[in-house]
């Protein structure tokens, strides 16, 4: 009787050189191709009694494979993208940042510029929001919601 082991070896020797193959064309690094396999054949591992009952493990193995190669390959451009040499240091100012306080509606109430300007110009969350304003989360989705389309609606009126 073959055990589990023996199944698995069977898999890791019959597939690993064009898996491996696979991963390295694909992602054009040596190291990141064997994590890539490893992780793959881990998963197979860890679902090995789903697996073994498949007519072709070897698809399910390369569809492990794939979507952990386009997320490894998502993940490095992203970390070749943001270097820290493109971070502005402290202090520079930022020329295509315009202050949204000056952008929207006169008509606006006072306390609903006070919920938009922190949500979409410093980015706080509801619950920053929240404490900031000292009311609770569900008031302050509440009022972001109706803020929002009020100044919606003001910014239509003023388009027509």
């Amino acid at each position: 009787m073959e055990t589990s082991n023996d199944w698995i070896s069977q898999l890791y020797h019959r597939y690993l050189h064009i898996v491996l193959s696979t991963a390295r064309n694909a992602l054009g690094d040596q190291a990141l191709a064997e994590d890539v396999v490893q992780d793959a054949f881990t998963v197979l591992l860890l679902n090995q009694d789903t697996v073994r009952k498949m007519k072709r493990p070897d698809i399910w193995l390369f569809k492990v494979l794939l979507g952990r190669i386009n997320n490894t390959a998502r993940r490095e451009l992203m970390r070749r993208h943001l270097s820290f040499d493109d971070v502005p240091e402290v202090g520079m100012e930022d020329r295509y940042h315009f202050p949204l306080a000056g952008l929207l509606p006169a008509q606006l109430k006072p306390e609903e510029r006070d919920i938009l300007i922190p949500y979409f110009d410093e980015q706080l969350s509801h619950a920053q929001i929240a404490e900031r304003l000292h009311c609770s989360l569900t008031t302050c989705r509440t009022r972001l919601c109706r803020a929002k389309k009020h100044c919606r609606d003001l910014l239509l009126q003023e388009d027509l």
